[in-house]
């Protein structure tokens, strides 16, 4: 038998300093996933990318059934909610690693683009929920608009420039 003894060195450098940061970064998405502010259920792992015609929402489900996801479009933010349940019944085994999150999940996305409600576009395949949102696309024409030529307000009425109150 051969024992071998290694000397491993932790000096301070570059190196360390950029691990330290991963760490930190890995321990605040830790903990926005476990206690976030959304009534005690857990948020997955979730891309927002906007294209020029679409909102493109992704979202991480390992093991979530289609039928356990819920999905609203409301007039300002989308809103995905549902549940994973844990395969093995509590207390019949002894957990050496828990890194996977079980119950009530929920997660809001804010809209604040006009969306084509009749053409939003949801799909789940592999564990990965994928939620299109088109947006409208509107040609605004420009206005122009001339000084003392437009309505005064007086009292809560509109009344033409000119006319003073009627008199």
């Amino acid at each position: 038998m051969t024992v071998r003894y290694r000397y491993v060195s932790y000096g301070v450098g570059p190196s360390i300093l950029e691990q330290m940061q991963q760490v930190h970064q890995l321990m605040h998405q830790m903990m926005m996933r476990a206690a976030p502010a959304s009534g005690g259920a857990w948020q997955p792992p979730t891309d927002v990318v906007q294209t020029d015609d679409a909102m493109v929402v992704q979202v991480e489900l390992a093991g979530v059934k289609e039928e356990d996801i819920d999905i609203t479009l409301f007039a300002d933010h989308l809103a995905i909610s549902g549940v994973r349940h844990n395969r093995i019944p509590p207390g019949t085994a002894a957990y050496q690693l828990a890194g996977i999150l079980y119950g009530e999940f929920r997660v809001e996305i804010p809209v604040t683009r006009a969306v084509e409600r009749e053409r939003v576009d949801a799909a789940y395949e592999d564990g990965l929920l994928t939620v299109v949102l088109p947006m409208v696309r509107r040609q605004i024409e420009p206005t122009s608009v001339r000084i003392g030529q437009g309505s005064h307000i007086v009292a809560g009425e509109a009344t033409p420039q000119g006319d003073s109150h009627g008199h």
